[in-house]
Formats: structure tokens, C-alpha cells, sequence
């Protein structure tokens, strides 16, 4: 019987750039989420629909990106 340290018994690594933290899609979706609710909010103090609008598409988008697939 071996140790469970033996190096046979470890899972694979991932390889370069290949890591488990978010990837590039995340961050986009976050900057536009956060986009759409400054515009929202803006838009919506000052009376501007062309910014609500904006915040609209914005945070629209970043639904949409919710289907994008990861390469």
C-alpha cells in the first residue's frame, strides 16, 4: 500500500492558463452590470431616459453574456 502522497495518486494540474479563477467574460459581465446601475441611477436622479436606456443595454448585455461559453 503507498502513501496518498505518492505523486501516482494526485490529481492533474491544470496547465498555464488554464487556472480556476474567473475568467475574462466574469469581469466583463461585472463592469457592465456595474455600468448599467451607475447609468440607472444617474439617469434616473438627473430625468434622462437616453440613460436609463443605456442602462438598459447595458445590463441586458451582460444577461446575454450569461450564455456565452467559455474557451
Amino acid at each position: 500500500m503507498t502513501s496518498p502522497s505518492s505523486s501516482s495518486e494526485l490529481p492533474p494540474q491544470p496547465g498555464p492558463g488554464r487556472g480556476r479563477g474567473p475568467g475574462r467574460v466574469v469581469h466583463i459581465k461585472a463592469g457592465l452590470g456595474g455600468a448599467g446601475l451607475l447609468l440607472g441611477l444617474v439617469g434616473m436622479s438627473v430625468h434622462r431616459l437616453g440613460l436609463v436606456w443605456g442602462a438598459v443595454g447595458c445590463l441586458g448585455a451582460a444577461f446575454l453574456l450569461r450564455f456565452a461559453k467559455a474557451r
